[in-house]
């Protein structure tokens, strides 16, 4: 099973939470270039983040929709000269559960370490520095503390996204055994005609 990892606990947490906790300015150094780095970067994981969650919501859309009226489509025209038919639809309709499964975790919050407040950034690191280059030096490791979450949380997902995908697939996959089953073995027109009688 997928399990969702506890951030904290994690080296590459814990490095980068040690990284802002001590990250100061160097004098003479500039850091705008890295300031605007570490924006972008922060963006694009956080773009990354949203695109796992928008295609975790497209399946349990279109699967979760799909398989729902697929089973009611099957209990509705089950029979006792076609029950052998609405067997076989049974692995698509599990595997599409497993995969609507899998895209609900991808789309659970996870805990993890939120942003720094801004009365945080103004106290401890506005009001705290020397000038704003100062600040902005201290301020960088928030931004890679950041970064690093949303690294961690996309993982997950991602690994969630991929197990989900393949779900899809097998179920889309599996819907060729009822077909193959109505072609070897059809609708026992017997059984229907003395079920009427």
């Amino acid at each position: 099973m997928i399990s969702r990892p506890n951030v904290r606990e994690l080296p590459e947490f814990q490095k980068a939470n040690e990284f802002a906790r001590h990250v100061v300015a160097v004098e003479g150094k500039e850091y705008e270039w890295v300031w605007d780095y570490a924006k972008d970067l922060v963006a694009r994981k956080l773009d990354f983040f949203k695109m796992l969650d928008d295609k975790a919501d497209t399946i349990i859309r279109y699967l979760g929709g799909g398989a729902g009226i697929f089973a009611l489509g099957v209990l509705a025209k089950i029979d006792s000269t076609n029950w052998h038919i609405a067997l076989m639809a049974i692995p698509a309709l599990l595997a599409s559960v497993v995969a609507v499964f899998f895209a609900i975790r991808c789309r659970v919050p996870s805990q993890g370490s939120g942003s720094t407040s801004i009365q945080t950034a103004k106290e401890v690191f506005a009001d705290q520095s020397i000038d704003a280059m100062h600040a902005k030096a201290a301020f960088l490791g928030q931004f890679h503390l950041t970064a690093t979450v949303l690294e961690i949380a996309s993982r997950h997902k991602s690994r969630c996204i991929i197990v989900a995908s393949w779900c899809y697939f097998a179920a889309i996959a599996l819907l060729i055994l009822p077909i193959i089953t109505a072609v070897v073995f059809p609708p026992i027109a017997g059984v229907a005609a003395k079920s009427t009688k």
